[in-house]
């Protein structure tokens, strides 16, 4: 949100105390849900989810305020307020999964039922509304392409949010309104799909110094199209009286790391640059020209990370669904190696936007 903030929605976001003892809290808190997930604790899980919504509730007010005054598109707007209020509710639900895994009694539903409302509410709710919103934003910048507006930028909002809102609480309260639910969620997302082919046939010319091919774009373009088929695929899961495994293995795969990490990944290596040049402009009181955005990405580690996120998704996927312990080593390999090398081509583009003014040397 603080990269995206002044690139999409043209407002600055001053830091100030809030903000710092808001991410100190949020990596204690996340670090503190990994780990004791991880050793079975769900009572200091539950602990540690307070501590990241004691980080997430005041800047959700916060951001919510600053929406009020923020130049982007109404309807571009009102996907980021509501994915912030559902991330207050995400991190809720959390809490109240984690106690409940330790009480029982605290309410009447079965542990993975309450789960997979926290799941969705937190994988459709928060995260989709939030990509839909800045994707709406950020998409037509960086193909480039005329964006989209009007009722069908308002139906995907509506559609999706009173999706996820619906599967948590039929998940929790009556599981045969799910299928509803899902099938008004897989409406939303279908619509922005569409939303997207209509950004793709009305192109603008690129800037003249962009660099070819664009790999961000790439990234994006894979994104989508895993996004397009997890639609069926959950549709199936969800009206299958069984789960299978194995497809729920695919299902999982494509949707956390096919869809939302690449696109995030892809996005990156356009929205980082802009971000950067931005800040160093500023930064230099408008008097000391940055680099340019199209030459801040170290394009041999693009290249990797294209090279390994590619096959990675596909073959972890199979790996998971065929239970072989090889091929889930050699896509999760891919994967990390590909996220290590957009972690330092990050790094290397972020530190433009703290060049020391006048001597033009990163800090």
């Amino acid at each position: 949100l603080y990269v995206i903030w002044p690139v999409a929605l043209g407002q600055a976001l001053k830091v100030g105390k809030l903000d710092f003892v808001a991410c100190g809290l949020a990596l204690a808190g996340a670090t503190g849900v990994i780990a004791h997930l991880w050793l079975d604790d769900y009572v200091n899980v539950g602990w540690s989810g307070l501590m990241l919504g004691c980080a997430a509730l005041p800047l959700a007010i916060r951001f919510l305020i600053a929406l009020r005054s923020a130049r982007g598109p109404a309807e571009v707007r009102i996907h980021i307020a509501l994915a912030l209020m559902n991330l207050v509710l995400t991190i809720a639900l959390g809490i109240l999964a984690a106690f409940h895994k330790r009480d029982p009694s605290l309410i009447r539903v079965n542990d993975i039922d309450l789960a997979l409302g926290h799941l969705h509410l937190g994988l459709l709710g928060f995260v989709g509304l939030m990509i839909l919103g800045a994707g709406y934003r950020l998409i037509p910048m960086f193909l480039p392409a005329h964006p989209v507006s009007g009722p069908r930028v308002w139906a995907t909002a509506v559609l999706l949010d009173t999706g996820a809102l619906g599967l948590a609480a039929s998940h929790i309260w009556h599981k045969p309104l799910a299928k509803l639910f899902a099938g008004i969620a897989a409406l939303g997302l279908l619509l922005f799909l569409l939303n997207v082919l209509r950004m793709l046939r009305s192109p603008v010319p690129a800037p003249a110094k962009a660099i070819r091919p664009d790999i961000g774009r790439l990234h994006t373009l894979q994104a989508l199209i895993y996004l397009a088929l997890a639609l069926p695929l959950g549709l199936w899961l969800v009206w299958s009286p069984e789960w299978p495994l194995e497809w729920v293995m695919v299902y999982g795969v494509i949707i956390l790391l096919g869809f939302p990490a690449q696109l995030v990944i892809g996005i990156a290596m356009r929205l980082f640059p802009m971000f950067a040049w931005k800040e160093s402009w500023h930064s230099s009181g408008f008097k000391q020209l940055p680099t340019s955005p199209h030459e801040m990405p170290a394009r041999p580690l693009q290249w990797l990370v294209l090279a390994t996120w590619t096959p990675g998704v596909p073959i972890l996927a199979y790996g998971l669904a065929a239970s072989s312990h090889g091929w889930i080593s050699i896509g999760a390999g891919l994967l990390a190696l590909g996220g290590i090398a957009a972690a330092v081509n990050s790094v290397l583009v972020l530190r433009h936007a703290f060049v020391h003014q006048g001597n033009g040397v990163p800090s």
